[in-house]
Parts: C-alpha cells; structure tokens; sequence
C-alpha cells in the first residue's frame, strides 16, 4: 500500500474539532471492541449511498457510506476506510473549502476549483465524484 501523506486538519473550529477527535476515538474503540447491541448495529438505524469509483488498476467498485445519526462509515472492497462526523461531512459538502481536506483512516475527501470534489481511498487516486452523486449523499446526510 501507498503512504498516505499528511492529512491538514480538516478545520480550526474548536466544535468541529473536538467532534472529529470524539469519533476518532470511537472508531479506535469498535475495532479493539467486539460489537455489541446498540444504535448504531441495527441495520435499520444506517441508510446506504453507494457510489462507483475508478480504482487504480482500471476497474469500477462501490463505496459504501453508511450513515448513522451522527457518523458516517466508509467501506470499500468490504472493509472499513474511515469514519466521519455526519454534521461535518453535511457541512463540508455544502460548502467545501479549496485546500482543505476531510480525512480520516484511509479516506479523503478533497475539493479543486476546477474538478469539484474527489474522494481517495487506498487504491483510489482521488476521483472525482460527479455533482449528482454529491447532491444525492449531501441530501441523505441533511439533517
């Protein structure tokens, strides 16, 4: 696998901080941690966006964000990649910030000017997500 390079903090504000930093070390818990009943195992507590992507070989494969009440998962190829804050990813979305990434694990969401928003993952070089896959995950996150 690829090193990853340095992920800047995805913001400066203290909240949104302290909210990533919370379930960062939420996320450190459930993999250390045997799943155990709660809101956040029952199936139909998580709504599903699924997106195709290019890997880096060439071929198409899913992205799965699972959304919860307040974090989303992000899978590819069957395993998890991150987990983000559902109000900061709703907000980063709607408003995303050149430069500024949205990171966590194995996962990144970038924004350019001129190519709009790419989503990168281990085998995933920062690809584009088209403006009605965007649309359709901001409006699933919307609280």
């Amino acid at each position: 696998m690829k090193p990853r390079p340095h992920v800047p903090a995805p913001s400066t504000d203290p909240q949104i901080r302290a909210a990533l930093d919370n379930h960062a070390r939420r996320w450190q818990q459930t993999q250390t941690a045997p799943l155990a009943p709660g809101p956040l195992t029952h199936l139909a507590d998580v709504d599903l966006v699924v997106l195709r992507v290019q890997t880096d070989s060439g071929s198409m494969a899913d992205v799965e964000f699972h959304i919860s009440t307040q974090q989303v998962s992000i899978c590819h190829r069957g395993r998890p990649c991150g987990v983000l804050h559902r109000a900061v990813l709703f907000h980063w979305l709607t408003d995303p910030t050149e430069g500024i990434q949205l990171a966590h694990e194995d996962v990144a969401l970038t924004y350019a000017r001129l190519t709009g928003i790419a989503l990168t993952l281990p085998d995933v070089t920062a690809w584009p997500l088209p403006a009605l896959d965007v649309q359709q995950l901001r409006r699933r996150l919307q609280p």
